[in-house]
Order: C-alpha cells, then structure tokens, then sequence
C-alpha cells in the first residue's frame, strides 16, 4: 500500500519539497501548480512498525529561504496474510496427529520475498477415526524472507486429508 505525504508551502513560493523519514530521504516533489502551494509525494518502501519523525523540507527559491515541517508520527501495520496448507493422508494409528506436506501463502504484495514456513507447524485431523476428506486444523506457521516483518498471519485455512482403515490379517485354523 502507498502512503500519500503532502506539504503545503507558503503562498508564491515555487520548487521542491523533499520527504524524509528521520534523516532519510523518501523523496521529492515539485510544487506543480496543479494544487497551490502543495506538494505530494506517494511512498510504499516504508517498513512495518513506527517512524516518529516523518517530515518535509522546502528546498528554496530565489523568493523564499528553506524551511522544515515538523515531524508527523506514521504507525505502518503489518500486512495480513493467509496461510493455505496441503496435510499428507494416513493410516490409521489411533490418534488425531497429521502431518503437514507444504504450506503457501495468499496476499504477499509484488515484489516482495515472503515465503510460509512449516517446520515448526502442527496439524490435526478433526478426529482419529478413519474416513475420507477428514478437516484438518494447522497452527504454527510462520513467515520467511527479506520481507517477512512487513507482514502477519491472520488466517490459517483449513484443509482436508485421509485416515484410511487399518488392515487386519486374518488367520483361519481349521
């Protein structure tokens, strides 16, 4: 998502308008005359969490001097992703426990590097009786990658799996 930053500037005055975020810089815009005295700039590099000291630069005229805004406090939210999940079918054992194949996820914004992780996961089948298209539940998933703390998980789909009946050998004595 873009967040839009706009810094108004004294009547007349021309040029540009440098955003920052602390002392680094977002970027520059002109004062075009589409809107008086304004200057806007969009940005979406900035990271998840708080930036406290979000603020604008006039860069000067012939006409005016430089002046600086105060800051403006901008709290980035995590993007809320959802986790979809392959679980493998078994034979029954008596217990509830699945095992988790692979897992992906759903809304990861271009080009960001987010990949789902489950090695730590877990998976449960509804119940431990045998049958086919069986819910399973997973938790535990986490996220991967350069850009993983610009995210969260907010919904872990639930998926389906097999407990097939087990075999039984059957001895006669006559």
């Amino acid at each position: 998502d873009q967040l839009t930053l706009t810094a108004t500037v004294t009547d007349g005055a021309t040029g540009d308008v440098e955003f920052f975020d602390g002392s680094t810089t977002l970027g520059i815009a002109t004062l075009d005359g589409l809107i008086p005295n304004e200057a806007t700039f969009q940005v979406s590099t900035l990271a998840a969490g708080d930036h406290p000291d979000i603020n604008a630069t006039y860069l000067s005229n012939a006409s005016f001097d430089p002046s600086s805004s105060g800051p403006l406090d901008q709290v980035v939210s995590k993007f809320g992703l959802t986790v979809n999940f392959v679980a493998a079918d078994k034979p029954y054992d008596g217990n509830n426990t699945a095992t988790i194949n692979s897992c992906s996820l759903v809304g990861v914004i271009s080009p960001d590097d987010v990949t789902c992780d489950h090695s730590s996961a877990t998976a449960t089948f509804s119940d431990a009786t045998a049958g086919p298209g069986k819910t399973v539940t997973g938790s535990g998933f986490t996220l991967t990658g350069p850009d993983a703390a610009n995210y969260s998980i907010t919904t872990t789909n639930t998926t389906t799996a097999a407990i097939s009946k087990f075999g039984l050998t059957v001895n006669f004595v006559a």
